[in-house]
């Protein structure tokens, strides 16, 4: 549906119930926010999840992959990002792994099914990523261990309908070396 992003109201113009206009909202979701992408020709799943700071988990369930169905669950504890997944099916599929994990974090080791893998890391200057492929078949266990960066995420205020938006925007992150910049944006005269 369509929204006012001042008041958080249905605008007049817009049809009511109208199931596709949720399709752009889930693909957005899916590619941007989980970095989520099956490529069935290749045989390859791409997740490159984005988890809001204030996220500690995450569950998909039923990821269709050609006849193979898989779940993935992904939990983030202070210092540790674990990545569950169990696949069923008959063909083999390879996933690529990226999470992005906060700027200036430092990876200490990664484990793929117990066994220790090399770390490679790329730094996008707004975070990090640990970019890993694994071979699907059955259940795989991924645990990458780090020390912590710095994530920003505003104070999440309750919006009711007709309400004006008064929370702090993030607008971007940018790291280089030592130094991180902060762009935000709020309402002139309020407090944040």
């Amino acid at each position: 549906e369509l929204y006012s992003g001042d008041t958080n109201t249905s605008v007049g113009e817009a049809v009511p119930h109208q199931g596709f206009s949720t399709f752009g909202f889930v693909v957005a979701f899916a590619r941007g926010l989980l970095g989520l992408e099956v490529d069935v020709p290749q045989q390859r799943i791409l997740f490159a999840p984005h988890l809001p700071a204030h996220w500690d988990s995450l569950e998909l369930r039923n990821v269709r992959a050609s006849e193979n169905l898989y779940h993935f669950f992904l939990k983030r504890e202070f210092g540790k990002l674990h990545l569950q997944v169990d696949g069923r099916g008959t063909k083999p599929f390879e996933l690529f792994f990226s999470p992005a994990l906060p700027y200036g974090t430092v990876v200490k080791r990664i484990l793929l099914s117990g066994m220790e893998q090399s770390p490679h890391v790329l730094e996008t200057g707004q975070d990090i990523h640990v970019p890993i492929t694994i071979s699907m078949s059955g259940s795989v266990e991924l645990v990458i261990e780090y020390n912590e960066g710095v994530e920003f995420s505003p104070s999440q205020n309750e919006i009711r309908l007709g309400d004006r938006s008064t929370g702090l925007r993030i607008i971007s992150v940018k790291g280089k070396e030592q130094l991180m910049t902060v762009e935000v944006e709020g309402i002139r005269g309020n407090t944040y």
